[in-house]
């Protein structure tokens, strides 16, 4: 095997493993979607490239280095939560355990997600998401333009 083709071996690899994270982040965006009990309308998406029939939930994965942390997987999140503005929430994974288990980073706290004992996961994803809710209401009253469209990051 040339070294090329290792490389690009070790490529395919790593790309499926992100995958496999990202999908497994996702089940747990979900599976958070159901236990804070938000109607499925209300937990929008915001319109993608002009996609008028589009809702749901957006999402944006990016691996990106997190200081002290290493290469984490973000997933960035439009929101809309009752008739507020839509708003923009970052979930990181940090990767798998030897077990298979799901590491995340929620407001900086490492989490390690299970079926077993999804709570603690959910208790700081809920605590995360209003913290950023009230970042974003807070900004908007003191320095934005009422009516100003959502710009996603």
């Amino acid at each position: 095997m040339t070294k090329y083709e290792q490389i690009k071996l070790s490529y395919e690899a790593s790309k499926a493993a992100i995958g496999q994270v990202a999908e497994e982040l996702l089940h747990w965006i979900y599976e958070l979607r159901d236990h804070m009990a938000w109607p499925r309308d209300k937990w929008a998406l915001n319109r993608i490239a002009g996609d008028v029939h589009a809702n749901g939930l957006l999402q944006r994965f990016v691996v990106e280095n997190h200081p002290g942390v290493g290469e984490v997987l973000k997933c960035q999140l439009s929101l809309t939560v009752e008739e507020e503005l839509p708003f923009t929430v970052d979930f990181f994974a940090v990767g798998r355990t030897d077990r298979g288990l799901l590491v995340v980073l929620v407001g900086g706290e490492q989490i390690t997600v299970s079926k077993a004992t999804p709570e603690p996961f959910f208790e700081k994803a809920v605590e995360h998401i209003r913290q950023q809710a009230r970042r974003v209401a807070k900004t908007r009253r003191v320095g934005a333009v009422a009516g100003t469209p959502h710009r996603p990051a």
